[in-house]
This record gives C-alpha cells, sequence and structure tokens, in this order.
C-alpha cells in the first residue's frame, strides 16, 4: 500500500520580495522558453523599458529614477509573467507530485525524511539565487492544525500540529486508499494514527515523532505513554505499522535482541537507543529497516555534514514481519 510518513517534513517557503528580484533579462529568457511569441516578448520589452518610479515619504517625494529589476506592482500581466519565470526555474528542482507544490509567491516542500527536504532546499534556495531571486529564511513555517487536504498527484495528506515552529506528523495516502480511511486519531504533534480498511482487511498507520536527545525527561515518557496507549488500542487481528523519526539509532547488530531487531542497523548505539528497543518488545514488534543487507550508506535516514545516523524507523508487529521484508531477506 502506498503510504508515505512525514515528521516535521512539510515547509512552506516564501520567496523574499519576489516581484521586486525578477531579472528582467531572466523574464525575457522565461517567456521565449515557455513559447511566447516574439512579438509579445517585444511589447512586454516596451512596457519594461525606461521604466521610472517614485518613492512618496511623509515629507515628499523622492525624485524619479528608473526601475532595472522586478514586475510592475499592481499591473494585472504580472502574476502572470511572475507565474512564466517560476514555471521555467521549477523545471530545474520538480519533483513528482506530492513533493513540490506550487502556489503564488511560494511553494510547498515534501519529503519521506528530513534529510531529502533539506537537500530539496536548498537545490530551490540556489536556483534561485544564482537568477537573482532569493529565499526568504525568515519565512519558513510549517502546516499547522488538524487537517487533512489533497495535495496534487492522487494523494491525500491527513496531518497534525499545533506549533509552526516545531514537532508535527502527517501520513500520506494515495486517492485510492484515501477512500477508505476508517478512522483518523490526532493523539498529539507527535503521534496520530490513520485505520484504512483495504479488501476487508483493517490496516492501522501510526506516525511518530520523538523527543530529541536532549529534551526533558517528562517529554520523553509523554511520548513512550502516548504510543504505547496508541498502539494497545489496535486490535491484535488489525495490521499495524508505525513510522517514526525516533531520534535514537538502535546501531548495529542486534546480540540479545534479535525477537526484535536484525543485524543490519547502523553504525554506534546511543545511550538512549534501548527505549525504542524495549518499545518494540513491550508491544511485540520488529525493527523492518534492520533486517535488511543494504550498502552503509543505503542505510542513512539523517546526514548533517559528516555526521551520519539511522533515526527513522518503520516498525510492524512480529507476526507479519515476513510480509515486510518478504523470504529469505530477513536475517
Amino acid at each position: 500500500m502506498a503510504v508515505m510518513f512525514l515528521s516535521r517534513l512539510f515547509t512552506k517557503i516564501l520567496e523574499e520580495k519576489a516581484y521586486d528580484r525578477v531579472p528582467r533579462e531572466e523574464l525575457w529568457y522565461c517567456m521565449r522558453k515557455s513559447g511566447v511569441s516574439e512579438k509579445y516578448v517585444r511589447v512586454v520589452q516596451d512596457m519594461y523599458e525606461d521604466s521610472v518610479t517614485a518613492v512618496k515619504c511623509a515629507v515628499e517625494m523622492t525624485d524619479w529614477f528608473k526601475v532595472k529589476v522586478g514586475l510592475h506592482q499592481r499591473s494585472a500581466l504580472s502574476p502572470f509573467l511572475f507565474a512564466v519565470v517560476m514555471d521555467r526555474l521549477m523545471d530545474e528542482v520538480r519533483q513528482e507530485s506530492p513533493w513540490t507544490m506550487m502556489f503564488a509567491e511560494d511553494f510547498v516542500n515534501c519529503g519521506k525524511i528530513s534529510e531529502q527536504v533539506k537537500k530539496s532546499l536548498e537545490t530551490w534556495r540556489y536556483t534561485l539565487e544564482r537568477r537573482g531571486m532569493k529565499v526568504s529564511r525568515k519565512k519558513e513555517t510549517k502546516w499547522k492544525g488538524s487537517k487533512a487536504r489533497n495535495i496534487g498527484g492522487g494523494f491525500k495528506l491527513f496531518y497534525h500540529g499545533v506549533d509552526g515552529k516545531r514537532n508535527g506528523v502527517g501520513v500520506i495516502l494515495k486517492e485510492e486508499y484515501s477512500k477508505s480511511v476508517v478512522k483518523v486519531k490526532r493523539v498529539s504533534d507527535r503521534v496520530m494514527i490513520v485505520k484504512v480498511e483495504v479488501e476487508g482487511m483493517m490496516i492501522n498507520v501510526i506516525s511518530a515523532y520523538a523527543p530529541q536527545v536532549g529534551c526533558e525527561m517528562e517529554e520523553k515518557e509523554r511520548f513512550w505513554s502516548e504510543s504505547d496507549e496508541v498502539v494497545d488500542g489496535v486490535h491484535r487481528k488489525e495490521r499495524l505499522v508505525i513510522g517514526a523519526d525516533f531520534n535514537w539509532h538502535v546501531g548495529e547488530g542486534n546480540r540479545g535482541d534479535e525477537e526484535v531487531m536484525g543485524k543490519y542497523g547502523f553504525k554506534e548505539r546511543n545511550v538512549e537507543r534501548q527505549m525504542v528497543v524495549d518499545f518494540a518488545k513491550r508491544m511485540e514488534m520488529a525493527v523492518v529497516n534492520t533486517y535488511f543487507k543494504k550498502k552503509e550508506d543505503h542505510r542513512v535516514t539523517y546526514k548533517s555534514g559528516e555526521r551520519c545516523t539511522q533515526m527513522d524507523y518503520v516498525l510492524c508487529r512480529r507476526c507479519n514481519l515476513k510480509e515486510s521484508v518478504g523470504r529469505g531477506q530477513c536475517s
């Protein structure tokens, strides 16, 4: 089933002074690239050639001066010209929906893992800034609220976030499965569950985002308590899948923990990794990622500079493990 998990991974980025920063030469280039007739390109050029403006302040009006960059404000034509420029620039970074969605002066950037979002955002910044435009770093926001919305490409997003600056979880379903949603329970901005009926089978999808290592113990305990409660509320005969950014890595090897994980984790184990393992044992689940023998860099789910870790995991019930990893692939 096509399911994607999101934890802090939907970011809305606004362009800074978008209309004011469109370079004129870039505008002519994008119009021609979009197939606009040359006679219309020249008409627009005539409109912008030697254009002047003045600024009125409380005391007086400034002298008239030439404007050599940007689109005309309050012009009915400007939104169209801006869309032409952005459509052409977007060709360089466009991804399959729903990962990138364009709006008037901003775009929404989604991803399966945080590193994917960061990489995509940097690509956007590079693409826009080398063309004379700029991404507003102060206006980056995350969606908040408890909603479901169609995001294009035949996908629907169910999400929950209380604060636009931190936390937030979500689940993306293909449209054919979104119509079969039986229940959505948003426990907190760190845990939510979506129940879907597929061919008579109940499948429960949990999206979770654990507190970082440096957070207060009270917050960590609350997260695990919420997670326990949600899992306990799922009937034993129903399928259960958890996609979580646990912010802790279970490490490589599985000595003593063979019943809940495979040998193929990533590098060292941090001091709090036992919380993930204990949760899996408590709920009779297995850490699916660790059962696949893959290249080391393919096991990484977060990278920052030289630091690589594996802290995003998918869990399922142990009795359904073979369905998740396939026969012959378990360690």
